[in-house]
């Protein structure tokens, strides 16, 4: 199982959903599921995450070795999944590769508590944006993964 996570820049939002995906795919045993990240801009292409991303994860106890590129860097038939943190980038890799189909998904309609919403960027905030970021996509994780043992039973 492949999972790319999208959103703007690549350096706070989304490696911070790789790097959780992949420390719960690893606490379950999940070895073939893997998780990259990618930006629907061009900002920061070779970039580590952004420094209060990786002190957010370091407090946490995960690790991330994520570089920023852009989504153009990966074929359609890459992943079983796409999963975008906002509409907007949604909306982006919806046009760039329309025959993603129904492989592309909005993180926040795992969000058991507020599905559909937007995961905020935190670019412009401080340590608590990005906290705030972690608990958004740490609760709608734990429902992805459900979702994904769900359609792939015995995996």
């Amino acid at each position: 199982m492949k999972i790319l996570f999208i959103c703007l820049g690549n350096i706070c939002r989304s490696p911070m959903a790789e790097a959780i995906f992949n420390h719960k795919a690893r606490q379950l045993d999940q070895e073939n599921w893997a998780s990259f990240s990618a930006g629907t801009g061009n900002y920061h292409i070779g970039d580590r995450p952004d420094s209060r991303t990786l002190h957010v994860l370091s407090q946490k106890g995960i690790e991330s070795t994520s570089r920023a590129q852009n989504i153009s860097s990966y074929n359609p038939h890459d992943f079983d999944f796409w999963v975008a943190m906002d509409t907007s980038n949604l909306e982006d890799t919806r046009q760039a590769y329309p025959e993603i189909g129904d492989r592309l998904v909005l993180m926040t309609d795992f969000d058991p508590i507020s599905p559909g919403k937007p995961v905020p960027d935190p670019y412009w905030g401080d340590i608590p944006d990005f906290e705030e970021v972690f608990t958004i996509l740490d609760r709608s994780m734990d429902r992805f993964i459900q979702h994904l043992q769900e359609a792939s039973p015995g995996i």
